[in-house]
């Protein structure tokens, strides 16, 4: 089984590198989700912030998101199996890949959306 099988989040939110931790987390909490991709000025991918990221922040509105997000992005493409995913999750300890299409921005992945493919390719339901 593949990434192309699976219901990808298509419309990925991104955030600028520059943009402060409290638009990153009013964005996440507007979107209901739980990373956001992080560009530079010319929209070019440099990382992603999560959730999680955001723990450690103590000044939302003076600290830039850069300082936080994960850098390099981890990526993946449509046509690599949900097994080596898995791996490459667990061995990155990672709960968020982004999903390229040659240099396009195709979707975003999460750990989740992994469990709940498994659920239902295997439900005997």
């Amino acid at each position: 089984m593949l990434v192309k099988d699976m219901k990808l989040h298509l419309a990925v939110h991104y955030v600028n590198g520059s943009d402060n931790t409290q638009t990153a987390r009013a964005l996440m909490r507007r979107h209901r989700i739980g990373a956001l991709l992080v560009v530079d000025s010319e929209k070019s991918p440099t990382g992603i912030i999560t959730s999680h990221d955001l723990l450690e922040v103590d000044d939302f509105v003076c600290t830039p998101v850069s300082l936080h997000a994960s850098s390099p992005l981890i990526t993946v493409t449509p046509d690599d199996s949900i097994r080596r995913v898995s791996e490459l999750m667990m061995k990155q300890h990672c709960h968020h890949l982004v999903v390229v299409s040659g240099s396009e921005v195709t979707g975003m992945l999460s750990s989740l959306d992994i469990v709940n493919f498994y659920l239902q390719a295997y439900s005997t339901e």
